[in-house]
């Protein structure tokens, strides 16, 4: 490995890092907007992952007009908003929902943070490659 590919790695973890803490900033912001009840339960989550793929999709197409080179997106995508996105946590709440033997909620949430966020990064890609 060269030194500046062992630079980028090492960028990479730092943005995730940032990306991680701007998460847990952003879930507390919203648990407290919310009081975090039964109904807004996994809602954070969903505020999050949904930012994250939509803010994904302009870095993407937005990269191209500014010139941002490989390792730039890569820092951007896979490390920032790498770790301010998660999908494990989602999964997770199904989980405890389907622990709870709440199945039709667990598949709900599944479905709507899966659409969502598909729908989030293709919108967002779509107006920016139209505005660019």
């Amino acid at each position: 490995m060269t030194l500046y590919a062992g630079i980028t790695l090492l960028v990479v973890a730092l943005c995730g890092g940032v990306g991680a803490l701007a998460r847990a900033w952003l879930i507390k912001c919203v648990d407290a907007i919310t009081k975090k009840t039964a109904l807004t339960e996994g809602l954070a989550m969903l505020v999050v992952n949904i930012l994250g793929c939509a803010l994904s999709a302009l870095v993407l197409i937005f990269s191209a007009w500014l010139g941002l080179n490989s390792p730039w997106r890569i820092c951007i995508t896979a490390g920032l908003l790498g770790g301010f996105t998660s999908f494990s946590t989602p999964c997770a709440t199904s989980a405890h929902l389907i622990e709870q033997k709440r199945y039709a909620q667990a598949v709900r949430y599944a479905l709507i943070m899966i659409v969502l966020c598909l729908l989030a990064y293709v919108s967002c890609a779509y107006l920016s490659a139209t505005l660019v």
